[in-house]
């Protein structure tokens, strides 16, 4: 099957400014790439990055909504978590530093615990948006709802003319 982009994300600070401006400052863009018997975050650092970050593939092991919700959170807090994010991405094996690169190790998993961690600190630093490109895609309203649950602000884009479901 075809791999194909499906949704965009674009993940900044939660506020701009001291009058917690709207304006998006886009220290990180990621696709979704889906298609065959996986999917993935591909994601991008937009330069100079704070935290620099090999760019690979995060996979989702599985399709659903909880798998989905770890690698978003494998790609936010590799790109955009502090020192502390580090160190318990460092403490968990979920991460190793090469030349001070940030390599996502290649059998990571989170626990309950650093999940709620992880999401817990991201989602007060940081806002979402997402471009949904396709109507099947995995970010859908129910990976929207969980953000929701650990207190990201979430911004969905879709295109202006209606996504066309095949028959």
């Amino acid at each position: 099957m075809t791999r194909l982009t499906t949704a965009t994300l674009i993940a900044g600070p939660r506020t701009r400014n001291a009058w917690a401006g709207e304006t998006w400052a886009i220290p990180i863009y990621a696709q979704l790439v889906e298609g065959g018997s996986s999917a993935y975050w591909l994601s991008t650092s937009v330069e100079p990055a704070e935290h620099p970050t090999t760019p690979e593939a995060v996979l989702i092991e599985a399709p659903d909504t909880l798998g989905t919700l770890d690698a978003l959170l494998m790609v936010l807090a590799a790109n955009l978590g502090d020192e502390n994010l580090e160190g318990l991405l460092l403490d968990t094996h979920n991460i190793v530093l090469i030349d001070g690169r940030r390599k996502i190790a290649p059998f990571w998993e989170f626990s309950d615990d650093t999940r709620d961690q992880l999401a817990h600190r991201l989602s007060k630093q940081i806002r979402l948006g997402f471009t949904l490109l396709d109507e099947m895609c995995l970010v859908n309203d129910d990976l929207v709802s969980a953000l929701n649950h650990y207190g990201f602000r979430v911004q969905v884009f879709t295109p202006t003319v209606p996504i066309a479901r095949a028959t």
